[in-house]
């Protein structure tokens, strides 16, 4: 398995010779660089692995030119998936960078607080691989301080398993296992994520009892006949003695006009060692707070919809599925402790329909830190 943070290439195809050179100098400086044109085989999915790939990136480098502003691709759809990536990250990690293949392109408003890089500067693909190489040290050192403070370490293997059959199955799952001298019962933490993820593996063979002999056959592209499921973790999150682990699961059915995502969050509280399985049970007043977060959720997501609508966007129908994506406990199910809020994820179609993506919230601490259950606020170290 190639351990090294994958850098992702977002582009418009019009411009890919242009690309292609700076993706060779990037590959040959030793970066683990994903490229569509050389990382996709014929017959795969290759709206579904470029998801894949966009959630499992470092940082991702999108070519910015007349080409791609002007088109309404592919190529906006994964600087799409890319922002919805970056609530992960924090405001001052290196994540996106916009290069510009063309001096009079306009940026994406998006970006437009973000460092470019110009391709006419000669110097650009040092500037861009002295970028890399410091976000990439810079996240070492992040999570080695984190591990540090909080005496908590982990690591990450892969684990896999494919059929093929009419139709088969993969799995592709990142456990991770975690350790420490502190919480010597922290390792219960992997056994408890290992089974639920491994519970997915296990419903993906289920279609070996569900063989579809008139829709699929070993003459069609293994892509068309093969279900996919794909858990990816991103690096825990430690709040004094909170850990939170945020799983993007990935979902495609054979055949399906379009892969399907979701999260899968695991929280737990360090000492004494027990998971938090639902945020209601951090609160005091669970009603009260249920009102609160709905409240905080709505507005950010309806300030979220007017920066993004333009004017052929039904705002109205927008705002009627946030509000019914955001109405009981069980729309708030998946959340972690960051530093200094509370982030809950919302998955595509939960709050806005598939084109726009997932969405995520942040609650202030200072916003609901009243309503806290007094060994959430001790845990939580909200003093």
């Amino acid at each position: 398995m190639d351990d090294r943070p994958l850098i992702f290439i977002s582009y418009a195809s019009p411009d890919l010779d242009r690309v292609l050179p700076y993706f060779q100098a990037f590959q040959g400086g030793g970066f683990d660089v994903w490229l569509d044109r050389d990382r996709l085989k014929p017959g795969q999915k290759w709206d579904y692995e470029i998801k894949r790939a966009l959630a499992r990136a470092t940082i991702v480098i999108a070519f910015v030119s007349n080409n791609s502003v002007d088109r309404r691709g592919y190529v906006q759809r994964e600087l799409k998936i890319a922002l919805d990536q970056a609530f992960d990250k924090l405001n001052e990690d290196i994540y996106i960078i916009p290069m510009l293949l063309d001096d009079d392109a306009i940026v994406p408003r998006q970006l437009q607080d973000v460092q470019v890089v110009r391709a006419s500067d000669p110097n650009c693909k040092e500037q861009v691989a002295d970028a890399i190489q410091h976000q990439i040290a810079k996240l070492g050192e992040q999570i080695a301080e984190t591990q540090d403070h909080s005496n908590v370490r982990w690591t990450y293997t892969k684990y896999k398993d494919a059929w093929d059959g009419l139709p088969g199955y993969e799995t592709d799952i990142q456990f991770v296992h975690l350790y420490s001298d502190e919480y010597t019962r922290v390792a219960e933490i992997s056994d408890i994520i290992r089974g639920a993820l491994i519970a997915g593996a296990m419903r993906a063979r289920l279609v070996k009892f569900e063989q579809d002999v008139e829709m699929y056959n070993f003459g069609q592209l293994s892509h068309f006949r093969m279900n996919t499921w794909d858990a990816a973790a991103t690096t825990p999150s430690i709040k004094g003695k909170l850990i939170s682990i945020n799983y993007h699961i990935g979902w495609y059915g054979a055949g399906a006009a379009h892969p399907n995502y979701y999260f899968q969050t695991f929280c737990f509280l360090l000492e004494p060692l027990v998971r938090i399985e639902t945020l209601s049970e951090c609160f005091i007043d669970a009603d009260a707070a249920l009102t609160l977060l709905e409240q905080i959720a709505r507005e950010q997501l309806n300030a979220e919809i007017s920066a993004d609508s333009d004017a052929d966007t039904d705002v109205e129908f927008l705002k009627e599925l946030i509000h019914g994506g955001t109405e009981s406990w069980s729309s708030f199910g998946n959340f972690s402790f960051k530093a200094e809020a509370i982030e809950l994820y919302f998955s595509p179609y939960q709050v806005a329909p598939y084109a726009t993506g997932s969405r995520s919230v942040n609650v202030p601490y200072d916003s609901i830190k009243a309503l806290l259950k007094p060994h959430f606020r001790s845990a939580l170290e909200l003093y």
